[in-house]
């Protein structure tokens, strides 16, 4: 599990976080006792502490980290939330094990990292935090409102058309698949998480930007909403991949789409494949340039790009030189965008429907509040079921069976879970270290299913097998099942319903690769 204080500055916000701690349980009063309440102070008061002591930026990620693995509780209400450390050991034993780096205060290898942090990735964290304290209280509501991926189908359907409809859908299923679930295999090992990288390429003006970037950040100009989650993707415009490679260090502990869209002026530089592919794969990236050493590092960033290809006679000709591109394609999901004379009658009637009003973008607010919690609620650490009473973050583990009761998170050092299929009967699931989200589980059926669902593909579109199609549908129908989260709570399942839709990405997928001759 990775440490909790990764920089002196954080070790300072932890000793504040412990002493705010200290002074909020003196506080507490015959009152507080009597109605077995505990005091606390709200965020704003806590950060104004670590403003005086010129440490809110370290202060809000050592605060989101806690929070995220469940060693923060709200001890007031929810329009009026107070917070209170649930365990201090666990914080103490942290601030007595960190050991300090010697490159950048521990922290960050380049200085680009450090600054990209300090000006993006604070912002973006804090930007989630409000939208949770903000919207967490909406999480029955939001659960009736998207309990599954159907109303997400037909609201797209709503916005881009029966026909169209997938282009909008797969970049909102890449924000959940920032939930960065572990998928489990029915022996019980993890098979991977569900991040992954998603790319829209053809010709220039077929909507390549509008059904990805625009919908996920919004478009003001336009009148398009944002849709993704709150905090959750970073805009990289006028990035070169040098500065790519090293502000992704920034986000070593913070899911986030990288949306570029520009694609291909990222190819006019040398050298940059190599380590493309390892943040792409979200692998330790070690470079050496004649800037200097960035990493070694692993960072959790997924990337949205779009990029030009010229196609004659459904062939696509990239617009990017460097031969070893391929292995980047590899390691995406990708869409083509064919400039066809029914692409074009849509394009000009959507934008119609658009100026004119007629598309009502409704669900944007509840899409990406239900994103933002769906993310939260998994990056948490451990899990309990809530059926059994008088749990405690210092319990011995304990089998479970996974049943319909309601289940929510809880975190400490020693927590996470491991899932053993009995083949038989119910699985079960003991917490173990080495898991700190939320786990999706994959079944021997739904294996079954992919391997048959890919065959039959191959044959269709003419392309040959490679190990990762069957990576990419598991991928893709785990973060489907998602969405799912808030309502199901985790473990959730894969469904064949799952794959289904995940399969129609991948067609359209197979599809292009055939087209183009990949």
């Amino acid at each position: 599990m990775k440490a909790l204080i990764s920089s002196q500055k954080e070790l300072e916000a932890a000793k504040l976080l412990l002493e705010l701690d200290i002074l909020a349980e003196k506080d507490e009063d015959e009152w507080h006792r009597v109605n077995k309440v505990k005091s606390g102070y709200d965020y704003p008061k806590m950060i104004k502490h670590a403003i005086k002591k010129e440490i809110h930026s370290e202060f809000s990620s050592i605060f989101t980290k806690a929070q995220r693995r469940g060693l923060i509780e709200n001890v007031g209400s929810n329009n009026h939330k107070r917070w209170r450390l649930v365990s201090r050991a666990v914080l103490e034993k942290s601030i007595d094990q960190f050991k300090p780096d010697s490159a950048q205060d521990g922290m960050f290898t380049t200085k680009s990292a450090a600054e990209e942090y300090d000006t993006i990735t604070v912002p973006l964290i804090q930007e989630f935090e409000t939208a949770i304290e903000r919207y967490e209280s909406r999480t029955g509501k939001l659960i009736k409102v998207i309990p599954d991926v159907k109303p997400l189908i037909e609201y797209m359907k709503h916005v881009l058309g029966d026909e169209y409809y997938l282009e909008g859908l797969l970049p909102l299923i890449q924000q959940y698949s920032l939930c960065d679930a572990t998928i489990i295999k029915p022996d019980g090992k993890p098979f991977g998480t569900t991040r992954f990288n998603l790319a829209y390429f053809g010709y220039t003006s077929t909507g390549k930007t509008f059904s990805s970037i625009d919908l996920i950040l919004g478009d003001e100009k336009s009148g398009i909403p944002a849709h993704g989650g709150y905090g959750l993707t970073r805009y990289a415009g006028g990035f070169t991949p040098s500065k790519f490679i090293q502000v992704a260090e920034a986000y070593k502990d913070w899911p986030v789409t990288i949306a570029v869209p520009e694609f291909n002026e990222w190819f006019k530089y040398d050298g940059m494949v190599e380590p493309l592919k390892l943040v792409m794969e979200g692998k330790i990236v070690e470079y050496g340039s004649t800037r200097g050493k960035v990493g070694p590092y692993k960072s959790e960033v997924s990337l949205l790009v779009n990029y030009n290809t010229s196609i004659k006679n459904h062939r696509s000709k990239v617009t990017i030189t460097d031969p070893n591109f391929n292995a980047i394609e590899e390691r995406t999901l990708l869409k083509m965008f064919e400039n066809t004379d029914e692409r074009t009658s849509w394009l000009r009637n959507n934008q119609k429907r658009l100026i004119k009003g007629d598309i009502i973008f409704s669900m944007a607010e509840d899409i990406r509040q239900h994103i933002t919690l769906s993310v939260h609620n998994s990056r948490r650490v451990g899990l309990i079921d809530t059926s059994t009473s008088n749990t405690s973050i210092n319990k011995k583990p304990t089998d479970m069976s996974i049943n319909s009761h309601s289940r929510e998170y809880i975190a400490s050092d020693e927590s996470s879970i491991e899932v053993f299929n009995t083949r038989r009967g119910a699985s079960k699931i003991r917490t173990y270290q080495d898991i700190d989200t939320a786990v999706v589980l994959l079944s021997d059926d739904i294996i079954d299913m992919v391997f048959s669902r890919l065959g039959t593909m191959m044959d269709e579109y003419d392309i040959s097998f490679s190990p990762r199609m069957p990576n990419r549908l598991i991928r893709m129908s785990a973060s489907i099942a998602c969405i799912r989260l808030l309502k199901e709570g985790s473990p959730v399942k894969i469904k064949k319903r799952d794959v289904r839709l995940a399969l129609e990405f991948l067609k359209e997928e197979a599809s292009a690769r055939s087209s183009s001759g990949k």
